[in-house]
């Protein structure tokens, strides 16, 4: 974020010039990791998520569950980048067992309660190498060697074929954390790994089956190579399904390679969202619940705020409401449109499209909400405006839409200042 200060130029002989250099609200998440206010010195929000199962990557890139009703800062694994303020809606994991339980090493060695490791085809034998964690990650190391024939293909299932209870309509999100751990790809048809959907009937027989390719695993550290796929459920017999990894083996070739499979999660949605830990049932992550009632939120002239977003779906940035759909202003992105959504008095004002973002790449928006109207900028560009007439608003929610459409992603700054910025200093404060 660039905060404005007497020496841009777009203050120069502006009326604003020496109270625009003091926001009302400075939260810098990224950069403190705390919820606290360099203004006022202390936190304007209240954090509510039941139950210590939300989960972040700390400063050293190492997984760790954070504590019930608190706040979680999370960093990119590889680069340590510190991404802020993590906010989702509440996931189940329906994996029963995702951190290994049962397993144990050996020739063939036993695979985790629930799961099925094996190989189709014939040629190639399956050992467990290796059971541990890596940077807090829990996996599972199966090593397949030998001479396929018949197309040998491994697959990894890690639930079996009528436990998770579906439907058609559905949209389900899948991942798993997966890496080279040893030996190469020589031999290996299609080391292109897939997700192998299975929408089944209640008796677990397959009634669809669709592959989806990912990209190749390498040798890189396991937390920054998470494989992900969702998929829209579209048998009406469906009522249970299975997502696994397969790959195939290349006739009569010499083939030698260990995975790292670790934390693998299944759960309703469009977007993936941060580990769940299971062992022996599937559970639930609370959603995050941050709110404030603070005034300097309330009644800003000017609003700024760095943050990520999955680009698929609603996905909810920062919303002023009054407890009700009928006065609100959302800040949101639809698919990779950044909106602005204003309703007051339940007559939608506005819903005014700011510009596009990549998926999950940093995004800076700055926004003046006046009494008749909202202009933004969005990573500098064109000041868009609209007519409006501003709703009376009583709270503010981090991550959310009004309608809990949560941003599943992370937010670095959010800035306010009691003043309305010009549209010169809106593209400044953007970029």
């Amino acid at each position: 974020m660039r905060n404005l200060t007497l020496r841009d130029p777009a203050f120069m002989g502006s009326a604003l010039q020496y109270a625009v250099s003091s926001p009302t609200v400075d939260l810098q998440f990224a950069a403190t990791r705390t919820l606290v206010d360099s203004v006022s010195g202390s936190s304007p929000f209240t954090v509510a998520r039941a139950a210590a199962t939300g989960t972040f990557f700390d400063a050293s890139g190492v997984l760790q569950t954070a504590s019930a009703d608190t706040a979680r800062f999370d960093n990119n694994p590889l680069t340590l980048e510190s991404l802020g303020l993590r906010v989702e809606e509440a996931r189940t994991n329906f994996y029963r067992n995702n951190t290994m339980v049962g397993a144990v090493s050996g020739i063939p060695g036993t695979v985790p309660t629930n799961w099925d490791i094996s190989v189709g085809g014939s040629g190639i034998n399956r050992e467990i190498v290796g059971i541990a964690s890596e940077s807090g990650v829990s996996y599972i190391d199966p090593r397949f060697s030998g001479t396929g024939s018949a197309s040998a293909s491994p697959q990894i299932r890690p639930e079996t074929t009528t436990q998770i209870v579906a439907a058609a309509g559905q949209t389900w999100t899948a991942s798993y954390y997966i890496r080279l751990a040893g030996g190469s790809p020589t031999g290996v048809a299609s080391f292109s790994f897939q997700h192998i959907w299975q929408e089944r009937n209640a008796s677990g027989v397959a009634l669809v089956s669709v592959g989806v390719s990912t990209s190749n695993p390498t040798a890189t550290i396991l937390p920054a190579q998470r494989s992900v796929t969702s998929r829209t459920l579209t048998d009406a017999g469906t009522a249970r399904l299975t997502n696994r990894l397969q790959w195939t083996f290349t006739n009569g070739v010499a083939a030698d390679i260990t995975v790292r499979v670790g934390l693998p999660q299944i759960e309703i949605g469009d977007t993936v969202t941060s580990p769940i830990l299971t062992s022996t049932a599937a559970v639930t992550r609370n959603a995050d619940a941050i709110t404030s009632t603070a005034s300097a939120l309330l009644t800003a002239g000017t609003l700024f705020i760095e943050f990520r977003s999955p680009a698929v779906g609603i996905r909810g940035i920062y919303t002023m409401n009054d407890g009700t759909s009928g006065n609100r202003i959302d800040i949101r992105t639809s698919g990779t449109t950044v909106q602005v959504l204003v309703v007051t008095g339940g007559i939608t004002q506005t819903t005014l499209s700011v510009g596009t973002i990549t998926a999950n790449a940093r995004a800076r928006i700055a926004i003046r909400l006046v009494s008749g109207g909202v202009a933004a900028s969005l990573n500098g560009g064109a000041v868009v405006s609209a007519a409006a007439t501003r709703p009376t608003v009583t709270a503010v929610a981090i991550g959310q839409t009004q309608a809990g459409e949560f941003l599943n992603s992370t937010i670095a700054a959010i800035t306010t200042w009691a003043v309305e910025f010009t549209d010169a200093m809106l593209v400044l404060q953007s970029t």
